[in-house]
């Protein structure tokens, strides 16, 4: 809980500075010379909103990379029925895509519909189910399953496969 506590006061200065942040953002935006005010606003808005998962997610793996183990299923699950929050969830399914043997194809889809009206904790386990993939070796199959479940564009899935192919060769 230590990790998730430490996240704590990064969204406490973002819910409390938000606009400071955007307008900051925009006149970089505007340096860059983007002309539009509503697309500025937008533009800025989105940045701030990837940043902010850039961190999260960031957060969660190091969590998971620090205590996650097969052997510790138990006690994760224990944590889990205690702690019945998202963040929590998304360190325990992160430990799951990291160190499990097989994809956990129920426990992300329930996490999915658990978090449909959060778009930060979903962006977030989509973000790691990316990685996951582009990580671990997936049959065309399991790999179509899972981008249905996330709703996770296949073609882009297929250019990385095609990429990473090239690269590792």
């Amino acid at each position: 809980m230590l990790g998730l506590r430490s996240l704590g006061p990064f969204f406490k200065i973002l819910e409390t500075h938000t606009d400071y942040l955007v307008k900051r953002i925009e006149s970089m935006i505007v340096r860059g010379k983007l002309t539009n005010g509503l697309r500025i606003e937008e533009a800025a808005r989105k940045l701030l909103f990837v940043m902010c998962t850039l961190v999260s997610t960031g957060f969660v793996q190091k969590i998971s990379d620090s205590v996650g183990t097969e052997h510790l299923s138990e006690t994760f699950k224990e944590i889990l029925d205690k702690h019945n929050i998202n963040s929590v969830h998304l360190v325990d399914i992160s430990i799951k895509l990291n160190f499990y043997r097989a994809f956990p194809f129920g426990e992300v889809q329930t996490l999915k519909k658990k978090l449909e009206n959060n778009m930060l904790a979903l962006t977030m386990l989509r973000e790691m189910v990316i990685d996951y993939l582009y990580m671990f070796p997936t049959n065309f199959r399991d790999k179509q399953r899972i981008c249905s479940i996330l709703e996770i564009p296949m073609q882009e899935q297929l250019l990385i496969d095609m990429t990473s192919t090239q690269k590792k060769t």
